[in-house]
């Protein structure tokens, strides 16, 4: 068994730092987006500020255009939540969102006395 690393807090908050992609230059929105983790689109300025703390500079216009773009697209995930993803990540995205939205669709039917056999006609 090896001893486990040790790291001052400083360091610690350089890797999280990095990590989390705070200030990033180099990919850009898309790349950096991709790289640190989809952004929650909660229909508020959130997504504009979480993209400003990881690319610097990055003006609310950049958002926008890049979504228009579609370089980034605003995709439902996990438990009914929308996030921003890169275009890449958007059919992996989808397709997690369509097994909870199945089970919670399906759950709900039931509780409105129907089927999907009745929905189906």
């Amino acid at each position: 068994m090896t001893a486990a690393a040790r790291l001052s807090r400083e360091e610690a908050r350089q890797i999280w730092y990095q990590r989390q992609g705070l200030g990033a230059l180099e990919d850009g929105i898309e790349g950096t987006v991709g790289a640190t983790g989809y952004l929650r689109a909660l229909g508020g300025v959130d997504v504009y500020l979480a993209a400003r703390s990881r690319v610097v500079g990055v003006t609310r216009a950049d958002l926008d255009d890049a979504a228009l773009r579609r370089d980034l697209q605003v995709i439902p995930a996990a438990r009914g939540c929308m996030y921003l993803v890169p275009r890449a990540d958007v059919g992996l995205m989808l397709g997690f969102a369509a097994e909870s939205w199945r089970t919670r669709a399906e759950r709900d039917v039931v509780k409105a006395g129907s089927s999907g056999e009745e929905l189906e006609e």
